[in-house]
């Protein structure tokens, strides 16, 4: 809502809501730029929001990495700093960063229902958000469907990257 009343309402810079103008016959690039225009305000406050958990558990991680008996062990060697953090650090504390960026990529898959009503823009959340105010079971039914499997996707695609950031991951205990 803050976005809204500065940037729109105030400001003037994006519209209020919708995904395009609908009184308008925009074609071509003209309509690209009404639709990214119209995309700003929701996409912003989405990756707000997604970005913070991200990021937080980054900082968490890396703390509790650099706090390990290895790196102490590279700086007593003399390792750079930089060679600690990027190539020691980092690399091991990117598992639980791929855990939460993944719940957040199917959080926003599966369609923020705040968001997208708060700007009046179509999408799975705000159908949702329709169906349960019209008493529509099935239509309920269907989108919790489509969040359930966005989510369930996400977790998948995150179990595959796994062994990418640790090959340790992808090993069996035999």
């Amino acid at each position: 809502m803050i976005l809204v009343s500065i940037f729109s309402a105030t400001l003037g810079w994006f519209p209020v809501y919708g995904a395009e103008s609908g009184w308008a016959n925009y074609t071509g690039w003209d309509r690209i730029i009404d639709i990214l225009k119209h995309l700003a305000l929701p996409l912003t406050s989405l990756v707000l929001i997604s970005v913070t958990n991200v990021f937080m558990t980054m900082r968490y991680s890396m703390l509790n990495v650099l706090g390990e008996d290895y790196i102490k062990m590279a700086k007593a060697k003399g390792v750079k700093g930089k060679t600690i953090k990027y190539r020691h650090a980092m690399r091991n504390a990117l598992l639980p960063v791929a855990t939460v960026f993944m719940l957040s990529l199917g959080f926003m898959l599966s369609g923020a229902t705040v968001i997208e009503t708060v700007f009046a823009y179509p999408g799975v959340g705000r159908l949702m958000f329709e169906s349960v105010l019209a008493r529509d079971y099935p239509l309920i039914q269907a989108t919790f469907m489509i969040i359930t499997l966005s989510v369930i996707v996400a977790n998948l695609l995150a179990d595959l990257i796994y062994p990418f950031l640790d090959p340790k991951v992808g090993k069996g205990n035999g």
